[in-house]
Protein backbone atom coordinates (compact mmCIF):
# COMPACT_ATOMS: atom_id res chain seq x y z
CA UNK A 1 0.00 0.00 0.00
CA UNK A 2 1.60 3.62 -0.83
CA UNK A 3 0.56 5.49 1.97
CA UNK A 4 -1.27 5.58 4.84
CA UNK A 5 -4.11 8.84 4.62
CA UNK A 6 -5.30 9.74 8.42
CA UNK A 7 -7.45 12.58 7.25
CA UNK A 8 -11.37 12.63 6.59
CA UNK A 9 -13.82 14.30 4.19
CA UNK A 10 -14.26 17.45 4.88
CA UNK A 11 -10.39 17.83 5.86
CA UNK A 12 -9.65 16.53 2.45
CA UNK A 13 -12.32 18.33 0.72
CA UNK A 14 -11.06 21.71 2.41
CA UNK A 15 -7.41 21.02 1.55
CA UNK A 16 -8.20 20.65 -2.34
CA UNK A 17 -10.40 24.12 -1.82
CA UNK A 18 -7.12 25.89 -0.47
CA UNK A 19 -4.79 24.09 -3.51
CA UNK A 20 -7.21 26.01 -6.18
CA UNK A 21 -7.03 29.18 -4.63
CA UNK A 22 -3.30 28.93 -3.70
CA UNK A 23 -2.93 27.47 -7.90
CA UNK A 24 -5.24 30.60 -9.08
CA UNK A 25 -3.13 32.83 -7.03
CA UNK A 26 0.38 31.74 -8.80
CA UNK A 27 1.62 30.48 -5.86
CA UNK A 28 3.68 27.28 -5.04
CA UNK A 29 3.29 25.55 -1.76
CA UNK A 30 6.55 26.72 -1.31
CA UNK A 31 6.11 30.65 -2.38
CA UNK A 32 3.49 30.36 -0.38
CA UNK A 33 4.80 29.01 2.99
CA UNK A 34 7.60 32.39 2.09
CA UNK A 35 5.42 34.61 1.86
CA UNK A 36 2.61 33.43 4.82
CA UNK A 37 3.80 33.56 8.67
CA UNK A 38 4.54 30.72 10.93
CA UNK A 39 4.55 28.70 7.65
CA UNK A 40 6.80 25.59 5.93
CA UNK A 41 6.31 23.92 2.77
CA UNK A 42 5.65 21.10 4.15
CA UNK A 43 2.56 22.76 6.75
CA UNK A 44 1.01 23.87 3.25
CA UNK A 45 1.24 20.14 1.76
CA UNK A 46 -0.13 18.19 4.71
CA UNK A 47 -3.25 21.13 5.00
CA UNK A 48 -3.87 20.60 1.01
CA UNK A 49 -3.60 16.97 1.12
CA UNK A 50 -5.60 16.72 4.22
CA UNK A 51 -3.81 15.20 6.75
CA UNK A 52 -2.90 18.11 8.96
CA UNK A 53 -5.67 18.91 11.67
CA UNK A 54 -6.22 22.75 10.46
CA UNK A 55 -6.39 25.42 12.38
CA UNK A 56 -9.00 28.04 11.38
CA UNK A 57 -6.56 31.08 11.80
CA UNK A 58 -4.01 29.16 9.12
CA UNK A 59 -6.96 28.63 6.98
CA UNK A 60 -7.62 32.30 7.64
CA UNK A 61 -4.43 33.46 6.73
CA UNK A 62 -3.50 30.93 3.50
CA UNK A 63 -6.78 32.15 2.05
CA UNK A 64 -6.71 35.83 2.56
CA UNK A 65 -2.92 35.85 1.16
CA UNK A 66 -4.44 33.69 -2.08
CA UNK A 67 -7.12 36.91 -2.44
CA UNK A 68 -10.18 35.00 -1.34
CA UNK A 69 -13.10 37.28 -0.84
CA UNK A 70 -14.93 37.37 2.16
CA UNK A 71 -17.14 34.73 2.04
CA UNK A 72 -15.29 32.43 0.09
CA UNK A 73 -12.41 32.91 3.48
CA UNK A 74 -15.81 32.23 6.30
CA UNK A 75 -16.71 29.15 4.32
CA UNK A 76 -13.19 27.47 4.55
CA UNK A 77 -13.13 28.24 8.34
CA UNK A 78 -16.22 26.71 9.09
CA UNK A 79 -15.34 23.79 7.42
CA UNK A 80 -12.10 24.16 8.96
CA UNK A 81 -14.06 23.74 12.13
CA UNK A 82 -16.37 21.28 11.01
CA UNK A 83 -13.44 19.09 9.90
CA UNK A 84 -12.40 18.55 13.60
CA UNK A 85 -16.14 17.20 14.47
CA UNK A 86 -15.72 13.59 16.24
CA UNK A 87 -18.56 11.38 15.00
CA UNK A 88 -21.03 9.15 17.11
CA UNK A 89 -18.91 6.28 17.53
CA UNK A 90 -15.89 8.91 19.25
CA UNK A 91 -17.08 7.75 22.48
CA UNK A 92 -15.97 4.29 21.85
CA UNK A 93 -13.17 5.19 19.62
CA UNK A 94 -10.58 4.28 22.09
CA UNK A 95 -11.56 0.72 21.89
CA UNK A 96 -10.82 0.78 18.62
CA UNK A 97 -7.40 -0.23 17.17
CA UNK A 98 -5.41 2.58 15.99
CA UNK A 99 -5.50 1.83 11.90
CA UNK A 100 -9.19 1.09 11.99
CA UNK A 101 -9.90 4.63 13.33
CA UNK A 102 -9.81 6.78 10.43
CA UNK A 103 -11.81 4.02 8.55
CA UNK A 104 -14.60 4.44 10.78
CA UNK A 105 -14.64 8.06 10.24
CA UNK A 106 -14.47 7.61 5.87
CA UNK A 107 -17.44 5.42 6.59
CA UNK A 108 -19.31 7.45 8.18
CA UNK A 109 -19.36 9.91 5.23
CA UNK A 110 -19.16 7.68 2.41
CA UNK A 111 -22.30 7.27 0.44
CA UNK A 112 -20.98 3.79 -1.54
CA UNK A 113 -18.77 1.18 -0.30
CA UNK A 114 -17.80 -1.85 -2.38
CA UNK A 115 -16.20 -4.55 0.10
CA UNK A 116 -15.02 -7.93 -0.45
CA UNK A 117 -14.35 -10.44 2.67
CA UNK A 118 -12.56 -13.54 2.41
CA UNK A 119 -12.79 -14.88 6.44
CA UNK A 120 -15.72 -13.17 7.90
CA UNK A 121 -19.36 -11.71 7.62
CA UNK A 122 -19.09 -7.86 6.45
CA UNK A 123 -18.90 -6.03 9.72
CA UNK A 124 -21.46 -3.59 8.78
CA UNK A 125 -24.26 -6.95 8.08
CA UNK A 126 -22.60 -8.80 11.60
CA UNK A 127 -25.36 -9.64 14.23
CA UNK A 128 -24.39 -8.65 17.78
CA UNK A 129 -23.83 -12.28 18.92
CA UNK A 130 -21.79 -12.50 15.74
CA UNK A 131 -20.01 -9.39 16.15
CA UNK A 132 -19.31 -10.18 20.04
CA UNK A 133 -17.72 -13.45 19.52
CA UNK A 134 -15.25 -11.91 16.55
CA UNK A 135 -13.97 -9.61 19.13
CA UNK A 136 -13.84 -12.14 22.33
CA UNK A 137 -11.44 -14.34 19.89
CA UNK A 138 -9.11 -11.63 19.30
CA UNK A 139 -5.93 -11.46 21.04
CA UNK A 140 -5.24 -8.61 23.04
CA UNK A 141 -8.55 -7.70 23.85
CA UNK A 142 -10.35 -6.72 27.18
CA UNK A 143 -14.02 -7.79 28.07
CA UNK A 144 -15.00 -4.00 28.05
CA UNK A 145 -13.28 -3.56 24.77
CA UNK A 146 -15.15 -5.78 23.66
CA UNK A 147 -18.39 -4.49 24.67
CA UNK A 148 -17.52 -0.86 23.56
CA UNK A 149 -15.57 -2.36 20.26
CA UNK A 150 -19.30 -4.33 19.38
CA UNK A 151 -20.89 -1.00 20.60
CA UNK A 152 -19.39 0.75 17.62
CA UNK A 153 -20.11 -1.95 15.10
CA UNK A 154 -24.00 -2.16 15.69
CA UNK A 155 -23.86 1.65 15.95
CA UNK A 156 -22.21 1.56 12.51
CA UNK A 157 -25.16 0.01 10.97
CA UNK A 158 -27.35 2.53 11.34
CA UNK A 159 -26.06 3.73 8.27
CA UNK A 160 -27.74 1.15 6.18
CA UNK A 161 -31.21 2.29 7.19
CA UNK A 162 -31.02 5.98 7.26
CA UNK A 163 -33.62 8.33 4.88
CA UNK A 164 -30.52 8.07 2.51
CA UNK A 165 -28.88 5.33 3.31
CA UNK A 166 -25.51 4.30 2.58
CA UNK A 167 -24.95 1.52 -0.10
CA UNK A 168 -23.57 -1.27 0.27
CA UNK A 169 -22.17 -4.15 -2.45
CA UNK A 170 -20.54 -7.08 -0.27
CA UNK A 171 -18.72 -9.71 -2.38
CA UNK A 172 -18.14 -12.67 -0.27
CA UNK A 173 -16.62 -16.00 -0.12
CA UNK A 174 -18.62 -18.91 0.62
CA UNK A 175 -15.68 -19.99 3.30
CA UNK A 176 -16.42 -16.80 4.93
CA UNK A 177 -20.18 -18.18 5.39
CA UNK A 178 -19.39 -21.67 6.52
CA UNK A 179 -16.86 -20.78 9.11
CA UNK A 180 -19.16 -21.13 12.01
CA UNK A 181 -18.83 -18.09 14.26
CA UNK A 182 -19.94 -18.75 17.56
CA UNK A 183 -21.23 -22.24 16.90
CA UNK A 184 -24.57 -23.18 14.91
CA UNK A 185 -26.71 -21.18 16.70
CA UNK A 186 -25.28 -17.86 16.53
CA UNK A 187 -24.19 -18.91 12.49
CA UNK A 188 -27.79 -19.90 11.56
CA UNK A 189 -28.81 -16.43 13.09
CA UNK A 190 -26.15 -14.46 11.19
CA UNK A 191 -27.17 -16.56 8.03
CA UNK A 192 -30.89 -15.39 8.28
CA UNK A 193 -30.04 -11.84 8.91
CA UNK A 194 -27.18 -11.57 6.16
CA UNK A 195 -30.62 -13.19 4.06
CA UNK A 196 -32.59 -10.39 5.36
CA UNK A 197 -30.07 -7.63 4.59
CA UNK A 198 -29.66 -8.58 1.17
CA UNK A 199 -33.33 -7.92 0.48
CA UNK A 200 -32.85 -4.24 1.33
CA UNK A 201 -32.79 -1.57 -1.79
CA UNK A 202 -29.86 -0.10 -0.20
CA UNK A 203 -27.40 -3.44 -0.06
CA UNK A 204 -26.11 -6.24 -2.66
CA UNK A 205 -24.83 -9.36 -1.71
CA UNK A 206 -23.16 -11.65 -3.66
CA UNK A 207 -21.24 -14.96 -2.46
CA UNK A 208 -18.43 -16.55 -4.70
CA UNK A 209 -18.54 -20.08 -4.72
CA UNK A 210 -15.79 -22.30 -3.17
CA UNK A 211 -15.68 -24.12 -6.44
CA UNK A 212 -15.00 -21.20 -8.31
CA UNK A 213 -10.93 -19.85 -7.98
CA UNK A 214 -10.93 -16.40 -7.83
CA UNK A 215 -7.06 -16.05 -6.93
CA UNK A 216 -7.47 -12.65 -4.77
CA UNK A 217 -5.30 -11.84 -1.96
CA UNK A 218 -6.35 -12.68 1.42
CA UNK A 219 -6.74 -9.26 2.67
CA UNK A 220 -9.86 -8.06 2.45
CA UNK A 221 -10.97 -4.60 1.20
CA UNK A 222 -13.58 -1.03 1.02
CA UNK A 223 -13.96 0.84 -1.94
CA UNK A 224 -15.47 4.20 -0.60
CA UNK A 225 -16.78 6.91 -2.62
CA UNK A 226 -18.16 10.35 -1.21
CA UNK A 227 -21.31 12.29 -2.51
CA UNK A 228 -18.82 15.86 -2.82
CA UNK A 229 -17.30 16.56 -6.38
CA UNK A 230 -13.99 16.85 -5.11
CA UNK A 231 -13.65 14.17 -3.04
CA UNK A 232 -11.68 11.68 -3.63
CA UNK A 233 -12.69 7.71 -3.13
CA UNK A 234 -10.51 5.96 -0.55
CA UNK A 235 -9.26 2.21 -0.28
CA UNK A 236 -9.06 0.83 2.90
CA UNK A 237 -7.64 -2.53 2.80
CA UNK A 238 -7.72 -4.85 6.16
CA UNK A 239 -3.73 -6.73 6.89
CA UNK A 240 -1.82 -8.87 9.35
CA UNK A 241 0.32 -5.84 10.68
CA UNK A 242 -2.65 -3.50 10.44
CA UNK A 243 -5.19 -1.60 8.13
CA UNK A 244 -3.73 0.91 5.70
CA UNK A 245 -6.54 3.60 4.21
CA UNK A 246 -5.41 5.48 0.52
CA UNK A 247 -6.38 7.96 -1.77
CA UNK A 248 -3.55 6.64 -4.46
CA UNK A 249 -5.85 6.54 -7.88
CA UNK A 250 -3.41 3.91 -8.73
CA UNK A 251 -4.00 1.73 -6.09
CA UNK A 252 -7.81 2.53 -6.03
CA UNK A 253 -8.33 1.62 -10.00
CA UNK A 254 -6.65 -1.46 -9.63
CA UNK A 255 -8.73 -2.45 -6.63
CA UNK A 256 -11.36 -1.53 -8.45
CA UNK A 257 -10.28 -3.81 -11.35
CA UNK A 258 -9.96 -6.74 -8.83
CA UNK A 259 -13.11 -6.10 -6.91
CA UNK A 260 -14.95 -6.29 -10.76
CA UNK A 261 -13.17 -9.76 -11.26
CA UNK A 262 -13.95 -11.00 -7.82
CA UNK A 263 -18.21 -9.64 -8.25
CA UNK A 264 -17.64 -11.56 -11.93
CA UNK A 265 -16.80 -14.69 -10.22
CA UNK A 266 -19.52 -14.36 -7.63
CA UNK A 267 -23.40 -15.76 -7.74
CA UNK A 268 -25.74 -13.61 -9.00
CA UNK A 269 -27.91 -11.46 -6.26
CA UNK A 270 -30.70 -13.78 -6.18
CA UNK A 271 -28.74 -16.64 -6.27
CA UNK A 272 -26.47 -15.94 -4.25
CA UNK A 273 -29.26 -15.45 -0.98
CA UNK A 274 -30.50 -18.96 -2.21
CA UNK A 275 -27.27 -20.33 -1.21
CA UNK A 276 -26.49 -18.36 1.99
CA UNK A 277 -30.03 -20.14 2.37
CA UNK A 278 -28.94 -23.49 2.06
CA UNK A 279 -26.18 -22.65 4.51
CA UNK A 280 -28.52 -22.29 7.09
CA UNK A 281 -30.48 -25.16 6.27
CA UNK A 282 -27.47 -27.19 6.58
CA UNK A 283 -26.79 -25.93 10.01
CA UNK A 284 -30.10 -26.38 11.84
CA UNK A 285 -32.90 -27.16 9.72
CA UNK A 286 -36.41 -25.70 11.07
CA UNK A 287 -38.13 -28.14 13.55
CA UNK A 288 -35.31 -30.50 13.43
CA UNK A 289 -31.99 -30.22 15.28
CA UNK A 290 -29.64 -31.27 12.46
CA UNK A 291 -26.69 -30.16 14.92
CA UNK A 292 -26.70 -29.46 18.35
CA UNK A 293 -27.32 -25.76 19.57
CA UNK A 294 -24.20 -25.83 22.02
Amino acid sequence: MAERNDSNPRRRRLGTELRKLRERAGYTTTTAAEAAEDFSQSKVSRLERGVAKPKVRDVQALAELYGADAETVEGLKELARESKSTGWWHSAAQSLPDRFRPYVGYEAEATEIKNFESYMVPGLLQTEAYAREVFETAIDITPLEVEHRTEVRLGRQRRLVEPEPLQLWAVIDEIALRREVGGPAVMYEQLLSLVKSAKLPSIVVQVIPVDKPHGAPGHNFHLLAFDGPDDKPVLYVDTFSGGMATSNMSEIERAARLWEHLRGKALSPKRSVALIENIAEELWSPGESRRSKT
